[in-house]
């Protein structure tokens, strides 16, 4: 995590009650580098996930159709957070995206 540029996390029920997801989150929250991903419909985030999210923006992508808009949203924000913090190339973060998008897919 000390070396990843971004860290998704992709909170559903079962992510909120992880003892070990929680802990990443709040290590990837401290170091600034994690995007939230709601993959589960109708999931509201309580409890220690509901602080940390707070104002936090968050992407729903708990269906296709949801991916579709979505996903170009988080690409859009990562490029530009990218370009401001440390202008590494977009290629890097293509590349880790289509991974998360086959992911996320595969787990339907």
């Amino acid at each position: 995590m000390q070396n990843a540029t971004v860290v998704i996390c992709c909170i559903s029920d079962g992510y909120f009650e992880s003892q070990a997801s929680r802990q990443e989150a709040q290590y990837a929250y401290i170091l600034k580098k994690v995007i939230f991903v709601n993959v589960q419909e109708n999931y509201e985030p309580t409890g220690w996930l509901g602080l940390l999210l707070g104002a936090e923006l968050y992407y729903k992508m708990h269906n296709v159709a949801l991916v579709s808009s979505e996903f170009a949203n988080l690409v859009k924000n990562l490029r530009h957070e990218q370009l401001d913090v440390s202008r590494t190339n977009k290629k890097t973060v293509d590349t880790k995206m289509s991974l998360v998008t086959k992911i996320s897919l595969n787990k339907r």
